[in-house]
């Protein structure tokens, strides 16, 4: 009979990975401690480009890793013009900590803000960079739907997304937070259902094992049972 064994103290410069009962795969590092993941979708947002300023007229999609965008006068693609298109992007963005969030855009021309369904920035008119911030409440390693949209009418075009809180510097919402799908298991690592089969993917700083059960309380990443 296995019996699991307790490691205690290892630290491992490089990322390992275990897989869960739902089938993601779990990356424990240092670069990305605090991100969720078993996620199937690629890490950033999923855009949607348009030839035109009404968000009509769709050539391109694509997935950006982050929304931090100054064309000048120029333009996203060669098939999108130069002063006047638009863009869409959608997705998941997982928080680090549970607190009110700032979301703060950068655009010339306009721009709206969705988070979990709520529409936290609205300036759907022709300006020069400015910042408009909005803010929601949000908990840790839980995934919310995002929807940004931008439009370009001549001039530069400047597409900025950042992010800010109490524990958060201003910033650049990284890949790391984003996803163009939901994160499977994104919520507290503790949950196990009657089998101990693990229902929810573990984030870092949990405790995870290799294919069996997720340990029904939270401990250090550093304290994790593995099948020996």
């Amino acid at each position: 009979m296995k019996r699991p064994t307790r490691s205690i103290g290892i630290v491992i410069p490089v990322i390992a990975s275990v897989l869960c009962a739902c089938g993601g795969e779990l990356a424990f590092g240092p670069e990305d401690e605090r991100s969720v993941a078993g996620s199937n979708g690629a890490r950033g947002l999923k855009g949607t480009y348009f030839d035109n300023m009404d968000l009509t007229a769709r050539v391109l999609q694509r997935v950006d890793a982050s929304i931090d965008f100054e064309w000048g006068r120029g333009s996203p693609e060669s098939r999108v013009g130069a002063n006047s298109f638009s863009v869409r992007w959608e997705g998941f963005v997982t928080a680090r900590h549970s607190e009110r969030y700032s979301f703060h855009t950068i655009s010339d021309d306009g721009v709206r803000l969705w988070v979990d369904g709520k529409l936290i920035v609205d300036d759907w008119n022709n300006h020069p960079p400015v910042e408009r911030t909005g803010s929601v409440k949000l908990e840790a390693e839980k995934s919310y739907p995002i929807k940004l949209e931008y439009y370009e009418n001549g001039g530069g075009a400047v597409m900025r997304l950042l992010w800010s809180s109490p524990s958060q510097a201003k910033a650049v919402i990284p890949a790391a937070q984003l996803s163009t799908t939901r994160q499977s298991g994104s919520g507290p690592c503790s949950q196990v259902d009657e089998n101990r089969k693990a229902t929810l993917s573990c984030p870092a700083g949990k405790v995870a094992t290799q294919g069996a059960w997720i340990q029904s309380k939270s401990v250090s990443s550093r304290d994790v049972l593995m099948d020996s």
